[in-house]
């Protein structure tokens, strides 16, 4: 039995030599460029997606509500992270080198699946961007397609050789690398999801400047975008198309023919007010709600307070809710709040600040902090000296900086503990040395 097992094992190591070793120097290049090609991307799309939990679940709820069905905002919610956690460490455990067989057939199977959702979304096209990149890089639904089918040939190419070429942290210690790169992550989701992205895509981040956002918009004529068979095309009010074609957001167009995208705020009469609420100068604190549903009167005692705060600091405050002039004159009333509640579009609203009700402080015109009212302290503002400052709100950079510091050190722990081993693996016998590369391609 003995000559039996040995002999297998000589036959084995001889079949997996002949894959190989006249091509090994070309085979080794080309694994380390699509582990690098395959993990950045997937660390990039995760990423962008982790730090806006919010917008992957306004997506998730766009896709059910194409579909004719609905979703709880808890479900859209956990499958928003869990699919940006998954991209995220997936892409690390790739470009690390972690888990050779588990990410070859992780990436092979994922890629696979999204190349038949994207091809399935740019024939049926229920929604105009699927939300790939977030909103740091949004692709037709074509573009995604063809972006995939690139991938899914890659990610075929990475499935056959991956194997080839050793990872960069040992085998034993990768499950560190995965625990610390999960934490990571689900950090970034957590402080994205209770007070707002740490880094923002969208069109109004911290010091954008709304009052001169506002005058060039009165100075620009207003168009529609719609998207048709993958195709955008911008209509005045006057000529809007017919229903075959798909409504994708509100653009002004300035005299130089350069579009920016719009709010529109309208008061209980139904007229717009949006050049006259935003002001030059002084400051303004604004409640936007984007779902009256979910803001309820938790919170009204604080908002009682801010606004009596506000009044007594020469501060303007209103609120702007999603919905129509009906709703908010409904919602005035319910909530009994004594400042004026303007409406305008929740995508208009989702596009300043993300959460189902957030706090907006503009100082001068510009925007000096955002953040979601229920990251806020109970007592909020009391204790509060400088509320139309940005001195009490912890720059969201900190804890990226922070998260990213400790992640990264980790990872270089992880790195410098293998090459120490490895130094040391040649002194080992050949036979726990074959032990050591058979857990590697696990």
């Amino acid at each position: 039995m003995q000559f039996s097992a040995s002999s297998a094992s000589q036959k084995t190591n001889k079949k997996d030599n002949i894959i190989h070793p006249k091509r090994w120097f070309g085979i080794k290049p080309l694994v380390f460029c699509l582990r690098l090609i395959l993990g950045v991307v997937f660390i990039f799309s995760g990423f962008v997606k982790a730090v806006d939990p919010w917008g992957g679940l306004y997506k998730i709820t766009d896709y059910f509500q194409a579909w004719g069905t609905t979703i709880s905002h808890e479900m859209a919610l956990t499958l928003a992270c869990a699919l940006a956690s998954f991209e995220f460490i997936l892409g690390v455990m790739t470009l690390l080198g972690c888990y050779r067989k588990a990410t070859r057939w992780l990436v092979l199977l994922f890629m696979s699946f999204m190349t038949v959702l994207t091809l399935y979304i740019w024939i049926a096209d229920p929604v105009s961007d699927c939300g790939c990149f977030g909103d740091a890089f949004i692709l037709s639904n074509s573009a995604t397609f063809w972006k995939n089918i690139v991938l899914l040939a890659l990610s075929g190419v990475y499935f056959r050789y991956n194997n080839l070429l050793s990872g960069i942290i040992m085998p034993r210690i990768q499950w560190f690398a995965l625990v610390i790169t999960a934490a990571f992550i689900f950090a970034i989701e957590i402080y994205g999801y209770q007070v707002q992205p740490m880094i923002d895509f969208r069109p109004f981040p911290k010091g954008t400047d709304v009052s001169k956002y506002v005058d060039s918009a009165d100075e620009a004529e207003m168009f529609y975008i719609y998207e048709r068979d993958g195709i955008r095309q911008r209509f005045s009010i006057n000529d809007l198309p017919d229903e075959s074609w798909k409504f994708v957001e509100r653009v002004n167009v300035t005299g130089d023919n350069s579009e920016q995208p719009t709010i529109a705020v309208f008061d209980e009469q139904d007229d717009d007010v949006t050049s006259f609420i935003f002001e030059e100068d002084g400051n303004q604190c604004m409640l936007l709600v984007s779902d009256i549903k979910r803001y309820g009167i938790s919170r009204s005692e604080m908002i009682d307070r801010l606004y009596d705060y506000c009044e007594n600091n020469d501060i303007d405050m209103f609120a702007i809710i999603a919905g129509n002039a009906d709703s908010c004159r409904r919602w005035a009333e319910d909530i009994g709040v004594e400042f004026p509640v303007y409406y305008a579009e929740d995508t208009d609203i989702k596009m300043i600040a993300r959460g189902d009700a957030s706090l907006v402080m503009i100082k001068d015109g510009k925007i000096a902090w955002k953040t979601n009212i229920f990251a806020l302290p109970p007592d909020f503002p009391e204790n509060r000296d400088a509320v139309a400052s940005d001195s009490w709100i912890v720059n969201p950079k900190r804890p990226l900086f922070t998260c990213f510091l400790f992640w990264i050190i980790g990872l270089f722990a992880c790195v410098a503990v293998s090459l120490r081993f490895n130094r040391t693996e040649k002194a080992q016998p050949e036979g726990l040395r074959s032990i050591e590369r058979r857990k590697e391609n696990e």
